[in-house]
């Protein structure tokens, strides 16, 4: 009989995770999506959210890192993707007045289903309508998930 050899970690994507694609310049407030976070799932990788895992966006305007800078006008987007980008779907939509000053990470949102991106696919991570300019170097978005892996050892 096989043996399961499968090891399921947690761990959190954001800009500094490795083979994320953060956005690079400061994005303008428009009524058009824009991309502030690409992570493609590397080979021999599954990454699961579960709604035990929160999301959490950390949006700055460029005036500063205070309270009355953090921006909660517009939305958040989160999608899967295929591998080349030309399919997705909407795995989270949420407005960006939720995220706040959330120091209480259970307050933080949820997915209300267990999502699976698999190795090759994309999550995707767009903002809309922001009434101000984001400022990508004091931003972040945190997506906590675990990811799943055969235990090579």
């Amino acid at each position: 009989m096989p043996q399961n050899n499968l090891v399921r970690t947690p761990f959190t994507v954001d800009k500094n995770t490795e083979g994320v694609t953060y956005a690079s310049t400061d994005l303008a407030g428009t009524a058009t999506q824009q991309q502030l976070l690409k992570y493609s799932i590397p080979l021999g990788l599954v990454v699961e959210i579960t709604p035990a895992n929160y999301l959490f966006g950390e949006f700055y305007g460029t005036g500063g890192v205070t309270a009355a800078d953090i921006i909660a006008s517009g939305q958040t987007i989160i999608e899967k993707r295929n591998a080349t980008g030309a399919a997705s779907r909407e795995i989270w939509k949420g407005s960006n007045g939720i995220f706040g000053d959330i120091g209480d990470e259970l307050k933080r949102p949820r997915f209300k289903t267990t999502v699976q991106v698999n190795a090759s696919q994309q999550i995707v991570v767009n903002v809309i309508n922001m009434a101000t300019t984001l400022d990508v170097s004091t931003s972040n978005f945190y997506l906590e998930a675990n990811q799943i892996f055969e235990d090579l050892a």
